[in-house]
């Protein structure tokens, strides 16, 4: 993810006119069978329940934006 957000950044990256965008995603979980499974808020849902939580970062200018980085929240 490193060398993709450097290649991004040299494509994209203008301090005036490029953005950082941050968002995080989370998705329902009925079995505790995956990483990072739990019972915790999940905004897509708009309560605590199982699920997973992702976090996610992509540079953005103009009309595109590219992913830099996401992560898995571990409980």
């Amino acid at each position: 993810m490193d060398r993709t957000a450097i290649e991004v950044y040299a494509q994209n990256g203008d301090k005036k006119n490029a953005c950082l965008l941050l968002d995080e995603c989370s998705f329902n979980k009925k079995v505790n069978k995956s990483v990072g499974v739990a019972r915790q808020w999940l905004g897509r849902v708009g309560r605590v329940e199982n699920g997973q939580v992702r976090a996610f970062a992509a540079l953005g200018k103009n009309n595109n934006a590219s992913l830099i980085n996401a992560c898995l929240y571990l409980p």
